[in-house]
C-alpha cells in the first residue's frame, strides 16, 4: 500500500467571479456587490481510477452599498450589510471493482444572508438545462442564518455493457437552522433512498428509470395559538383581535417552532432520451409522485394547535416532461437552444406544501468567437385546483466577452414577477383568507470572471 502514497496526481484550481447588480425591491432600488472566489484541490491515484476533490468557495456580498445599516420598520433590511455564506464540497470517487464505482458527493452551505442574496436567479452556463427559478420571498428585506446540506453516497454498477444500476442514499436540508430564522424561511429536511437504472436500447436511445422513496419534514416558527385557535401574547394570554381580525398594534404575539406532519413520498419516473446527433437530442418523461401525510382535519389549523382529530391525506401527483436540446456548430459560430415543459410536484418553500406545478423554460446561447449571448425565460404556475396558488415569470439576457484566456466580462438584465398566496395567521381562518403577495423585481448586472489554467503537480 505504501507506494500508492507516492503515486498521487494533484490538481489545484482557482477561480473567481465578481458581480455588481442592481435590483428593485419595493420601494427602493438596491445595489449589491458580490464576489465568489473558489479554491479546488483534486488528488488521484491508480491512473485516475480513484480521486478525492475538496473545494471551498464562499459567497461574499455587500448589500445595498449606497444605503445605511439602520433597520426598516424594525426589520433587518436590505440596508448596508455584509452577507457571508460558506460553501464547501467534498467528492470521493473510488473504483470498487472492474464494473463498480463508489461515489460520495457532499455539498454544504452555511452563513448569514439576506433573501436578496439567497434567491438571486441562477445563471445559465449555456450548456446544461437551465435551473428552475427560485421563488421571491414575501419579505424581501429579511436577513437570517441559512443552512443547506446536499449529501449523497452510492454505487454505480454495470450489470452488462448496456445496463447500469446506481443505488444511493441522500440527505438534503434547506432553510433557516434556528427558530428565529424560521420565521422567514421554513426549514426542510429531506432524507431518502434512490435507485437509477439506465438501459441503452440502441446506440442513439437510452431508457432511464428512477425510483426514490423519501420523507419531507418542514419546521416553521409560527404564531402561537390556543386550542380554540386564538393568538397568544408573550405572557401566554389570549390576544383580543381588532375589527379587521388582526393583532392590535403594541401587542407582541408569541411565536413557537413547530414541525408540520411529515410528508412520505414515493417517487418514480421513466425517461426516454433520443440523440439525433452529438449536439441534438430529445427527452420524454413520465411518472408519479405519491404522498402520504397525517394532517389535521381542520384546514385552518395545519399545525394542529387545537389538538383535534387528524386524517391520512393521500395524493398522487402525475409527472410529465418534454425536452428539446438543439445544438449547432459552424466554422464561425456555435450555439444551443433548450426548451422544456415539465409537470411535477413542487415543494413550495413559502408555505411548506407539496403542490402540482407546471414549469416551462426556454433558453438559447450563441457563441461568436470571443463573444457569447445568452437568453432564458421561465413561466411557473401551480395548477388551478391548488388551494394556495403560485405564479412566477422570469427572464434574463446577457452578453459575455472573453478578454484573455483567463479573464472574461459579462453584462445583463434580469426581470421577475411573482404572485403568491400564503396563509395569513393573523386571520381567524388563515387558509380561507390568505394573503396575496405580488412582487415585481427588475434588475441588471455587470460581472468579471477570472479562471486561470489549472496547476498540476
Amino acid at each position: 500500500m505504501l507506494p500508492l502514497f507516492f503515486d498521487i496526481s494533484s490538481t489545484l484550481a482557482v477561480e473567481d467571479r465578481t458581480e455588481t447588480r442592481v435590483r428593485y425591491v419595493d420601494p427602493d432600488a438596491v445595489l449589491d456587490i458580490e464576489t465568489d472566489p473558489k479554491l479546488s484541490y483534486r488528488g488521484s491515484i491508480r491512473h485516475n481510477l480513484d480521486s478525492f476533490t475538496l473545494s471551498y468557495g464562499p459567497r461574499i456580498v455587500l448589500t445595498n452599498i449606497t444605503g445605511d445599516s439602520a433597520p426598516v420598520n424594525g426589520l433587518e433590511s436590505d440596508a448596508q450589510k455584509l452577507d457571508f455564506i460558506h460553501q464547501g464540497n467534498a467528492l470521493l470517487e473510488w473504483q470498487w471493482g472492474p464494473r463498480t464505482r463508489f461515489i460520495s458527493n457532499n455539498v454544504v452551505q452555511y452563513g448569514t444572508a439576506s433573501v436578496g442574496t439567497l434567491l438571486v436567479q441562477p445563471r445559465w452556463n449555456g450548456e446544461d438545462r437551465p435551473l428552475a427559478a427560485r421563488p421571491f420571498s414575501p419579505n424581501a428585506r429579511a436577513r437570517f442564518d441559512f443552512l443547506s446540506l446536499n449529501l449523497e453516497s452510492g454505487f454505480f454498477h454495470f450489470v452488462t455493457p448496456r445496463l447500469s444500476v446506481a443505488p444511493s442514499v441522500f440527505y438534503l436540508t434547506y432553510g433557516g437552522p434556528d427558530a428565529e430564522s424560521r420565521k422567514r424561511l421554513n426549514y426542510l429536511q429531506n432524507p431518502g433512498f434512490k435507485v437509477a437504472i439506465n438501459y441503452s436500447l440502441w446506440p442513439t436511445d437510452d431508457l432511464i428509470i428512477e425510483v426514490a422513496p423519501q420523507v419531507n419534514i418542514f419546521t416553521s416558527t409560527t404564531q402561537a395559538l390556543d386550542t380554540q385557535l386564538r393568538p397568544l401574547d408573550t405572557n401566554g394570554q389570549v390576544v383580543v383581535l381588532d375589527d379587521q381580525g388582526k393583532v392590535p398594534a403594541g401587542v407582541t404575539p408569541q411565536f413557537v417552532s413547530r414541525d408540520a406532519p411529515p410528508i412520505y413520498q414515493g417517487y418514480g419516473e421513466t425517461r426516454w432520451r433520443h440523440r439525433f446527433s452529438a449536439l441534438t437530442s430529445t427527452e420524454l418523461a413520465g411518472g408519479v409522485n405519491a404522498t402520504l401525510q397525517d394532517r389535521s382535519t381542520n384546514p385552518d389549523d395545519p399545525f394542529n394547535f387545537s389538538k383535534g382529530p387528524t386524517s391520512l391525506d393521500a395524493r398522487v401527483f402525475p409527472i410529465a416532461e418534454a425536452l428539446v436540446n438543439v445544438g449547432f456548430k459552424t466554422s464561425f459560430a456555435k450555439g444551443r437552444l433548450i426548451a422544456y415543459s415539465r409537470l411535477a410536484p413542487w415543494l413550495n418553500l413559502l408555505t411548506g406544501d407539496n403542490q402540482e406545478r407546471s414549469e416551462n423554460v426556454l433558453a438559447a446561447a450563441f457563441v461568436f468567437g470571443l463573444n457569447t449571448v445568452r437568453a432564458q425565460a421561465g413561466f411557473y404556475t401551480t395548477l388551478p385546483d391548488e388551494q394556495l396558488p403560485f405564479r412566477q415569470i422570469t427572464g434574463e439576457l446577457s452578453y459575455e466577452r472573453k478578454i484573455t484566456k483567463a479573464w472574461s466580462f459579462d453584462i445583463g438584465a434580469r426581470v421577475g414577477q411573482q404572485t403568491a398566496n400564503v396563509p395569513d395567521f393573523n386571520k381567524a381562518k388563515p387558509l380561507d383568507e390568505p394573503r396575496e403577495i405580488s412582487t415585481f423585481q427588475p434588475g441588471g448586472f455587470v460581472g468579471i470572471a477570472f479562471q486561470p489554467q489549472n496547476v498540476k503537480f
